[in-house]
């Protein structure tokens, strides 16, 4: 198991550059090939943390291993989107992928759709998926870090609602709709 201080963080520091931090990566399966595969996925800025529970993952992210989290649809109930969303709600800062079969993917497609779950990985992940998914996980927590405040970032808090594109785009339909009658309108006058 990686632990907090895998691999040679300092590497892809420079002289008188800071070393980037670690990134905990937590990962709730008990399939070896998923983990093995994810492990081998991993950078020198990742530390890895697997659990074979739900309450062994949620444990080590109260912890404080609040970096990515890789969830084994396999493990959970039919309930998984909601222990997705309620861990969105806790961790705001969490990048959550989900990794299951196919036929999972229905029940959590709309967690992708707004934006409480990163990424969906179908099983079985190839390396190369696995390690791009990874780093486009880790440079997502990067941004979410960076533009909460510290303070913020360790409080539980409710998160704020996110844009959904489908507002966006109810929106711009209400507006023409709105501006085709007053044309409508003038037009008959």
């Amino acid at each position: 198991m990686h632990g907090p201080g895998h691999g040679p963080a300092s590497s892809a520091a420079g002289p008188g550059r800071p070393a980037p931090p670690i990134v905990d990566v937590v990962i709730l399966t008990r399939d070896a090939g998923l983990l093995g595969t994810l492990r081998a996925a991993t950078g020198p800025m990742h530390a890895v943390w697997p659990a074979e529970s739900a309450e062994a993952a949620v444990d080590l992210l109260v912890g404080g291993r609040c970096g990515i989290l890789v969830v084994d649809l396999e493990l959970l109930s039919a309930d998984a989107a909601g222990l997705l969303t309620r861990l969105g709600a806790q961790f705001p800062e969490l990048v959550t992928i989900a990794a299951g079969r196919r036929r999972r993917d229905a029940g959590v497609r709309g967690l992708v759709a707004d934006g409480r779950l990163y990424r969906f990985l179908h099983k079985p992940v190839s390396p190369v998926r696995a390690s791009d998914c990874l780093a486009a996980a880790t440079h997502r927590y990067g941004e979410l870090r960076n533009l909460e405040p510290l303070a913020l970032a360790t409080t539980p808090r409710v998160a704020p609602p996110r844009r959904s594109r489908s507002r966006y785009a109810a929106l711009g339909a209400l507006l023409a709709g709105i501006g085709a009658a007053f044309a409508l309108w003038f037009g008959l006058r």
